[in-house]
């Protein structure tokens, strides 16, 4: 059975949403041009090296409430049936952010950039939605357990993986691949997706960066 997720949408428009857990190595990412999905809602296509997804079940939230993830783990948002998501997207492993600005540093510790995956359904309204995955909405949970907003600085904007962020207006029946670039404490253990303000969204333990 999967852990289902009730966030509340913009314009109060409240529907369902489940973790759908999908393990799988997320494609190189760069391009927010949006690809016309070739598969199933409830999966993203396989790479030439996978033998395909498996379905794994939901895991309870944690207590922030929110839904922790592995990286590459696919996520959905507006269904009780994984294939029938209004959203799906994954967040994959992070790497050190390249070209950014000298004139820019990082204002909290380190920049860097996460390769996204989004995949919208047919009956998907960005009205209900607004932007996905900006950096305006991830938080970082430190060592110390203090919760940490304002992960999008001037220097995120700047680096050249902040070109491939996703577009500011996902259409429906649509796949978009490109980055988030955060700008992290040194003592960051988790990062979380809190696109809903009064929900817990989602985690990833990225285990320390300092």
């Amino acid at each position: 059975m999967h852990s289902c997720y009730k966030p509340k949408m913009i314009k109060a428009v409240r529907i369902k949403s489940v973790l759908v857990a999908l393990t799988f190595v997320c494609a190189a990412c760069g391009s927010s041009d949006p690809v016309a999905p070739t598969g199933p809602m409830s999966t993203f296509a396989p790479t030439s090296t996978q033998a395909g997804p498996t379905l794994a079940t939901g895991a309870p939230t944690n207590a922030r409430d929110a839904l922790e993830k592995q990286w590459g783990e696919l996520a959905g948002m507006g269904c009780e049936d994984p294939a029938q998501c209004d959203v799906l997207f994954s967040l994959d492993k992070p790497a050190d952010a390249t070209g950014c600005m000298e004139q820019l540093p990082s204002e909290n510790g380190r920049l860097s950039a996460f390769p996204v995956t989004v995949q919208t359904g047919e009956k998907f309204d960005a009205s209900d939605y607004g932007t996905l995955l900006r950096s305006f909405d991830f938080v970082a949970i430190r060592a110390n357990g203090v919760t940490t907003s304002n992960l999008m600085t001037d220097a995120t904007l700047n680096c050249s993986e902040s070109d491939g962020a996703l577009p500011a207006n996902p259409v429906r029946s649509s796949r978009y691949q490109g980055f988030v670039v955060l700008d992290l404490p040194l003592d960051t253990t988790s990062v979380g997706y809190v696109p809903f303000s009064d929900q817990g969204g989602w985690e990833w333990k990225i285990g320390g960066i300092a």
